[in-house]
């Protein structure tokens, strides 16, 4: 009877950890949206271009539909549903046709995998989450207010970049005409602008131009 009992055990163990530990996807068209806001600790948030706008979540230690993805006024919000909390992990790919801002308050680790186009776009940073991505834009507004850490390349005419925490901006292949800096912490700032560089440093944060 104990051993009926201890295999019942053993092989509901093994049932819950295959459970949880599942990986559930979820692909989801969207309506239109140019901004995103991103709020939690997922994996990784993937940015594509394409010619509709659309998500796929690939969730594991929990389901994907407890991820909330929702577009109000033109942005995309992507987080947790309420309530939904414990250990998990999960990519999230969105597919977009424009897009103009980006708010990431959190955790999660931010790649664009393709080219970020448009005449300005604004990146906002306030938790620990990186962002690598490539852009050809006249104008790039980034301001980060936690560890972020920033990975940019391409075309950016004119660069304004403020940070107070400990996050650093790597725009060392990034080309400029033109650029501003403010650091109010230890984040270092690395450029590569051929035109004026206008810095404000209150820290141990640096800035350099190639």
């Amino acid at each position: 009877m104990k051993i009926r009992l201890f295999a019942a055990a053993i092989s509901g163990l093994f049932l819950f950890a295959f459970h949880g530990n599942a990986q559930t996807t979820d692909t989801r068209s969207l309506s239109s949206f140019d901004k995103i806001a991103v709020s939690g600790g997922f994996e990784t948030l993937i940015l594509k271009e394409g010619s509709s706008e659309s998500v796929t979540i690939e969730a594991t230690g929990i389901n994907a539909d407890k991820i909330k993805t929702e577009v109000h006024g033109g942005t995309l919000e992507i987080g947790m549903k309420r309530g939904n909390h414990g250990h998990y992990k999960a990519k999230i790919t969105v597919t977009y046709r424009s897009l103009k801002e980006i708010a990431n308050s959190g955790s999660t680790d931010i790649e664009a995998v393709s080219v970020i186009k448009g005449e300005r776009f604004e990146f906002a940073g306030s938790g620990s989450g990186d962002f690598k991505g490539s852009f050809d834009v006249d104008k790039l507004e980034i301001a980060i207010s936690g560890s972020s850490d920033m990975k940019l390349n391409g075309k950016a005419q004119k660069q304004e970049i403020a940070i107070s925490g400990s996050g650093d901006v790597d725009a060392s292949g990034l080309k400029g005409k033109e650029a501003s800096v403010a650091i109010s912490g230890s984040g270092d700032v690395k450029l590569n602008v051929d035109g004026p560089v206008r810095s404000s440093v209150s820290g141990s944060g640096n800035v350099s131009n190639n």
